[in-house]
Protein backbone atom coordinates (compact mmCIF):
# COMPACT_ATOMS: atom_id res chain seq x y z
CA UNK A 1 0.00 0.00 0.00
CA UNK A 2 1.18 3.91 -0.80
CA UNK A 3 1.04 4.53 2.93
CA UNK A 4 3.91 1.72 3.78
CA UNK A 5 6.05 3.92 0.81
CA UNK A 6 9.52 4.80 2.42
CA UNK A 7 9.80 7.61 0.45
CA UNK A 8 5.96 8.73 0.62
CA UNK A 9 7.15 11.97 1.53
CA UNK A 10 9.62 12.49 -1.82
CA UNK A 11 6.48 11.38 -3.51
CA UNK A 12 4.05 13.90 -2.22
CA UNK A 13 6.43 16.61 -2.36
CA UNK A 14 7.42 15.72 -6.23
CA UNK A 15 3.74 14.93 -7.38
CA UNK A 16 1.65 17.40 -5.91
CA UNK A 17 3.91 20.17 -4.91
CA UNK A 18 6.57 20.19 -7.75
CA UNK A 19 4.81 18.76 -11.21
CA UNK A 20 3.56 21.68 -13.28
CA UNK A 21 -0.03 19.39 -14.83
CA UNK A 22 -2.98 20.15 -12.79
CA UNK A 23 -4.80 17.06 -13.40
CA UNK A 24 -1.64 14.88 -11.78
CA UNK A 25 -1.69 17.40 -8.85
CA UNK A 26 -5.60 16.93 -9.19
CA UNK A 27 -5.73 12.89 -8.64
CA UNK A 28 -2.64 12.59 -6.15
CA UNK A 29 -4.71 15.26 -3.59
CA UNK A 30 -7.52 12.95 -4.51
CA UNK A 31 -5.84 9.94 -3.70
CA UNK A 32 -4.40 11.36 -0.62
CA UNK A 33 -7.77 12.77 0.42
CA UNK A 34 -8.99 9.38 0.58
CA UNK A 35 -5.78 7.23 2.52
CA UNK A 36 -6.06 10.37 4.93
CA UNK A 37 -10.09 8.92 6.21
CA UNK A 38 -7.99 5.54 7.14
CA UNK A 39 -7.29 5.62 10.73
CA UNK A 40 -3.69 5.49 11.06
CA UNK A 41 -2.89 6.16 7.55
CA UNK A 42 -4.50 10.00 7.82
CA UNK A 43 -2.31 10.51 10.83
CA UNK A 44 0.62 10.08 8.56
CA UNK A 45 -0.47 11.68 5.67
CA UNK A 46 -0.99 14.48 7.94
CA UNK A 47 2.15 14.80 9.28
CA UNK A 48 4.05 14.35 6.16
CA UNK A 49 1.93 17.58 4.96
CA UNK A 50 2.61 19.89 8.18
CA UNK A 51 6.32 18.83 8.04
CA UNK A 52 6.23 20.14 4.09
CA UNK A 53 5.11 23.16 4.93
CA UNK A 54 8.18 25.47 6.28
CA UNK A 55 9.93 24.00 3.25
CA UNK A 56 7.53 25.94 0.72
CA UNK A 57 9.23 28.37 -1.17
CA UNK A 58 8.30 32.14 -1.25
CA UNK A 59 6.46 31.82 -4.28
CA UNK A 60 4.90 28.23 -4.93
CA UNK A 61 2.37 28.70 -7.67
CA UNK A 62 1.67 24.82 -7.69
CA UNK A 63 1.00 24.66 -4.37
CA UNK A 64 -2.71 25.48 -4.52
CA UNK A 65 -3.95 21.69 -4.33
CA UNK A 66 -1.43 20.85 -0.89
CA UNK A 67 -3.10 23.63 0.97
CA UNK A 68 -6.73 22.14 -0.07
CA UNK A 69 -5.93 19.03 0.78
CA UNK A 70 -4.23 20.05 3.81
CA UNK A 71 -6.92 22.07 4.94
CA UNK A 72 -9.69 19.53 3.51
CA UNK A 73 -7.55 17.02 6.06
CA UNK A 74 -7.67 19.46 9.34
CA UNK A 75 -11.68 20.13 9.06
CA UNK A 76 -12.72 16.74 8.78
CA UNK A 77 -10.53 14.73 10.83
CA UNK A 78 -12.16 12.51 13.69
CA UNK A 79 -11.67 12.76 16.41
CA UNK A 80 -10.53 16.53 15.69
CA UNK A 81 -6.77 17.95 16.70
CA UNK A 82 -6.33 18.30 19.49
CA UNK A 83 -7.00 22.44 21.11
CA UNK A 84 -3.00 23.08 22.02
CA UNK A 85 -2.08 21.53 18.25
CA UNK A 86 -4.29 23.63 16.49
CA UNK A 87 -3.22 26.73 18.20
CA UNK A 88 0.32 25.89 18.07
CA UNK A 89 0.18 25.87 14.31
CA UNK A 90 -2.17 28.75 13.76
CA UNK A 91 0.76 30.61 15.63
CA UNK A 92 3.11 29.35 13.10
CA UNK A 93 0.68 30.03 10.10
CA UNK A 94 0.62 33.31 11.30
CA UNK A 95 4.43 33.78 11.53
CA UNK A 96 4.61 32.56 7.91
CA UNK A 97 2.65 34.78 6.52
CA UNK A 98 3.85 37.38 8.71
CA UNK A 99 7.70 37.10 7.12
CA UNK A 100 6.08 36.03 3.59
CA UNK A 101 7.77 38.68 1.31
CA UNK A 102 5.53 40.46 -1.33
CA UNK A 103 5.15 38.31 -4.45
CA UNK A 104 2.10 40.01 -6.24
CA UNK A 105 2.76 42.86 -8.44
CA UNK A 106 0.49 46.03 -9.56
CA UNK A 107 -1.31 46.29 -12.50
CA UNK A 108 -0.81 42.21 -12.56
CA UNK A 109 -3.85 39.07 -12.13
CA UNK A 110 -2.05 36.45 -10.41
CA UNK A 111 -2.08 35.88 -7.30
CA UNK A 112 -0.08 35.15 -5.10
CA UNK A 113 -0.49 30.76 -4.52
CA UNK A 114 1.20 30.26 -1.15
CA UNK A 115 -0.30 33.10 0.52
CA UNK A 116 -3.60 32.84 -0.55
CA UNK A 117 -3.20 29.31 0.90
CA UNK A 118 -1.72 30.12 4.37
CA UNK A 119 -4.62 32.82 4.69
CA UNK A 120 -7.46 30.10 3.88
CA UNK A 121 -5.67 27.77 5.93
CA UNK A 122 -5.42 29.66 8.83
CA UNK A 123 -9.12 31.18 8.77
CA UNK A 124 -10.15 27.17 8.94
CA UNK A 125 -8.02 26.82 11.91
CA UNK A 126 -9.29 29.66 13.29
CA UNK A 127 -12.88 28.53 13.23
CA UNK A 128 -12.24 25.56 15.24
CA UNK A 129 -10.16 27.32 17.93
CA UNK A 130 -12.80 30.78 18.72
CA UNK A 131 -11.06 31.35 22.32
CA UNK A 132 -8.05 31.82 20.76
CA UNK A 133 -9.15 34.58 18.38
CA UNK A 134 -8.51 37.54 20.09
CA UNK A 135 -4.74 36.22 21.57
CA UNK A 136 -3.90 35.30 17.84
CA UNK A 137 -5.28 38.70 16.64
CA UNK A 138 -3.14 41.15 19.45
CA UNK A 139 -0.68 39.22 21.02
CA UNK A 140 0.23 37.48 18.06
CA UNK A 141 -0.28 40.56 16.02
CA UNK A 142 -1.93 39.19 13.50
CA UNK A 143 -4.75 41.94 13.25
CA UNK A 144 -2.33 44.57 12.87
CA UNK A 145 -0.34 41.86 9.89
CA UNK A 146 -3.84 40.97 7.88
CA UNK A 147 -5.47 44.55 7.71
CA UNK A 148 -2.12 46.55 7.11
CA UNK A 149 0.41 44.61 5.64
CA UNK A 150 -1.85 42.45 3.45
CA UNK A 151 -4.74 45.07 3.35
CA UNK A 152 -3.89 48.75 3.23
CA UNK A 153 -0.66 49.42 3.45
CA UNK A 154 0.34 52.49 0.83
CA UNK A 155 3.45 53.07 -0.81
CA UNK A 156 5.68 55.65 -0.16
CA UNK A 157 8.26 57.63 -1.24
CA UNK A 158 10.56 54.78 0.47
CA UNK A 159 8.71 52.12 -0.72
CA UNK A 160 7.12 51.94 -3.69
CA UNK A 161 7.56 49.91 -7.58
CA UNK A 162 6.35 47.05 -8.50
CA UNK A 163 6.78 45.10 -5.13
CA UNK A 164 5.39 48.01 -3.27
CA UNK A 165 2.84 47.79 -0.11
CA UNK A 166 0.24 46.07 0.75
CA UNK A 167 0.59 42.45 0.16
CA UNK A 168 -2.79 41.41 -1.08
CA UNK A 169 -3.02 43.18 -4.67
CA UNK A 170 -5.42 40.97 -6.30
CA UNK A 171 -8.71 40.17 -6.20
CA UNK A 172 -8.22 36.42 -4.80
CA UNK A 173 -5.93 37.26 -2.28
CA UNK A 174 -7.36 40.14 -0.97
CA UNK A 175 -10.42 37.93 -0.61
CA UNK A 176 -8.79 35.37 1.32
CA UNK A 177 -7.01 38.29 3.96
CA UNK A 178 -10.83 40.12 4.30
CA UNK A 179 -12.42 36.56 5.26
CA UNK A 180 -9.73 35.86 7.64
CA UNK A 181 -10.32 39.35 8.95
CA UNK A 182 -13.69 39.04 9.47
CA UNK A 183 -13.46 35.41 10.55
CA UNK A 184 -11.59 36.90 13.43
CA UNK A 185 -14.19 39.30 14.55
CA UNK A 186 -17.04 36.19 14.51
CA UNK A 187 -17.62 35.83 18.24
CA UNK A 188 -14.75 37.71 19.52
CA UNK A 189 -16.00 41.21 20.76
CA UNK A 190 -12.56 42.73 21.39
CA UNK A 191 -11.85 41.74 17.58
CA UNK A 192 -14.67 43.14 16.51
CA UNK A 193 -14.69 46.36 18.40
CA UNK A 194 -10.46 46.93 17.65
CA UNK A 195 -12.01 46.73 13.79
CA UNK A 196 -15.00 49.43 14.10
CA UNK A 197 -12.34 51.62 15.61
CA UNK A 198 -10.22 51.41 12.33
CA UNK A 199 -12.79 51.47 10.01
CA UNK A 200 -15.27 54.13 11.70
CA UNK A 201 -12.54 57.41 11.01
CA UNK A 202 -12.81 56.47 7.13
CA UNK A 203 -16.95 57.10 7.39
CA UNK A 204 -16.60 60.57 9.29
CA UNK A 205 -15.87 63.13 5.84
CA UNK A 206 -17.88 62.42 2.70
CA UNK A 207 -15.32 60.86 -0.06
CA UNK A 208 -14.56 63.89 -2.13
CA UNK A 209 -15.02 61.75 -5.14
CA UNK A 210 -18.43 60.52 -4.71
CA UNK A 211 -20.19 62.77 -6.85
CA UNK A 212 -17.88 62.51 -9.60
CA UNK A 213 -19.81 60.09 -12.77
CA UNK A 214 -16.62 58.88 -13.88
CA UNK A 215 -14.84 58.04 -10.58
CA UNK A 216 -11.98 55.54 -10.87
CA UNK A 217 -9.89 54.51 -8.46
CA UNK A 218 -7.17 53.03 -10.19
CA UNK A 219 -6.33 56.54 -11.70
CA UNK A 220 -5.61 58.34 -8.60
CA UNK A 221 -3.42 56.07 -7.75
CA UNK A 222 0.22 56.68 -7.56
CA UNK A 223 2.24 55.43 -10.36
CA UNK A 224 4.79 52.78 -9.45
CA UNK A 225 7.81 55.36 -9.19
CA UNK A 226 6.05 56.74 -6.46
CA UNK A 227 6.07 60.02 -7.43
CA UNK A 228 3.01 62.05 -8.19
CA UNK A 229 4.07 64.57 -10.53
CA UNK A 230 2.42 68.10 -11.65
CA UNK A 231 -1.09 68.91 -12.95
CA UNK A 232 -0.82 70.46 -15.87
CA UNK A 233 -2.98 73.68 -15.82
CA UNK A 234 -1.59 75.29 -19.08
CA UNK A 235 1.83 76.56 -17.96
CA UNK A 236 3.10 73.57 -16.14
CA UNK A 237 6.44 73.91 -18.55
CA UNK A 238 7.70 77.73 -17.40
CA UNK A 239 6.82 76.42 -13.94
CA UNK A 240 9.02 73.48 -14.45
CA UNK A 241 11.84 75.83 -15.76
CA UNK A 242 11.82 78.46 -13.46
CA UNK A 243 11.80 75.59 -10.44
CA UNK A 244 14.55 73.42 -12.09
CA UNK A 245 16.64 77.18 -12.31
CA UNK A 246 16.18 77.99 -8.45
CA UNK A 247 16.67 74.47 -7.78
CA UNK A 248 20.13 74.58 -9.57
CA UNK A 249 20.49 78.42 -7.93
CA UNK A 250 20.11 77.39 -3.90
CA UNK A 251 22.01 74.58 -4.05
CA UNK A 252 24.64 75.92 -6.02
CA UNK A 253 28.20 76.46 -4.30
CA UNK A 254 28.61 79.94 -6.02
CA UNK A 255 28.47 82.63 -3.06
Amino acid sequence: MIINYPSLGTWITATLLQCHSIKIRDSVASLLSSIANQGDAGVRILQLLLELLPTLGDNVDTSHQYFHLLRDIIEKRKPPLESGDLQNLAVKLGEMIKSHPIVETRRSKLSDIKLVGLLDLLRSIMKMIPHFKAEMAFQHELFQEIYEKCLFDIPDAGNHGAYAPPKCKTKQSRKSAFDLLFELTKNSLPVFQHLANKLYPNHESVERWGNSWNYIPTSHEKAESGYVGLRNLGATCYMNSLMQQLYMFLNSDTP
